[in-house]
């Protein structure tokens, strides 16, 4: 098949797939929660648990009241006391939910994304800034919180371990019916 073949049939299905119907309990995906409340910390939540069965995702995600990044962190850590999820422990979840807590009342992500990106005009850049000051605002060292935010690495890696958080880019940025920006 020869690559125009290719890019036709690709085209179509992008076509064909970019309606909101795409977005449903038969189809799960982690956009459909974050698609509900269009706020940009609830939409990283979404994504960085992204990862494994999608319908188990999503079920996770429902599970959640997002409301709490508004709360104090006593309350934040009560509530997500028994949420878990595959690699994070309930400790864990508590940890994104406070760090983001934290980060909102500084900055927006956009912004700890775009200061680091301009530096260079690099996409990584803007990443590994967010992931950096992310971690500093509550500091947390557990395998499971590692997997779940990354970290800044000591040599550059491909960019393919960073996933979860270009599917979230992409949400953020892209205009269509099914994503956010």
């Amino acid at each position: 098949m020869k690559p125009s073949e290719v890019k036709f049939l690709l085209d179509k299905e992008v076509e064909a797939r970019n309606n909101s119907s795409e977005l449903s309990f038969e189809k799960p995906d982690p956009l459909l929660v974050a698609s509900e409340y269009q706020d940009e910390s609830i939409a990283l939540i979404c994504a960085l648990f992204g990862y494994g069965n999608a319908g188990l995702i999503v079920q996770f995600l429902q599970s959640l009241d997002f409301s709490l990044l508004e709360s104090s962190e006593e309350q934040i850590k009560k509530a997500l006391s028994s949420h878990y999820y595959r690699f994070q422990k309930s400790e864990d979840v508590s940890a994104l939910f406070i760090a983001l807590k934290r980060l909102r009342s500084e900055e927006s992500i956009e912004n700890i994304f775009y200061d680091g990106y301009k530096k260079e005009e690099n996409i990584l850049d803007g990443l590994w800034s967010f992931i950096e000051t992310l971690r500093s605002v509550y500091p947390r060292e557990t395998r499971g919180y590692t997997f779940l935010v990354g970290s800044v690495p000591q040599k550059v890696p491909s960019a393919g371990t960073y996933k979860r958080y270009m599917m979230y880019l992409r949400w953020m940025v892209r205009k269509d019916a099914l994503d956010m920006g």
